[in-house]
């Protein structure tokens, strides 16, 4: 037996608090990978062909709209699941802390 599975198996509690611990540590991940998209997103699709119009012209401005809108909702999901996870974290230290509640089986 694992030693945080033999003291989940007596306290009941580690487990849960082990838990909380990895979501806030992949909430600070998550949180860096949003920052990081938000300030790359820009600088990874450039700005167009400006004053050149040809049919490639066209094309490589809708590829860069497409382009655009698939990194929004990249970002958007991430947000989201910032958002989730923060949720569930605040589930997890509510349990932990409520009176005669054990954090084993959270």
């Amino acid at each position: 037996m694992h030693d945080a599975d033999a003291l989940t198996a007596i306290t009941g509690r580690a487990a849960a608090t082990e838990q909380v611990d990895g979501a806030r540590r992949h909430l600070v991940m998550l949180r860096s990978l949003r920052d990081e998209m938000r300030g790359a997103t820009h600088a990874l699709v450039p700005s167009g062909p400006g004053s050149w119009r040809s049919s490639a012209a066209d094309g490589y401005a809708d590829g860069l709209h497409y382009l655009r809108e698939r990194l929004g909702g990249a970002l958007s999901a991430v947000v989201d699941a910032e958002s989730a996870l923060e949720y569930g974290i605040a589930r997890m230290e509510r349990r932990l802390e409520a009176p005669g509640i054990e954090g084993a089986g959270s």
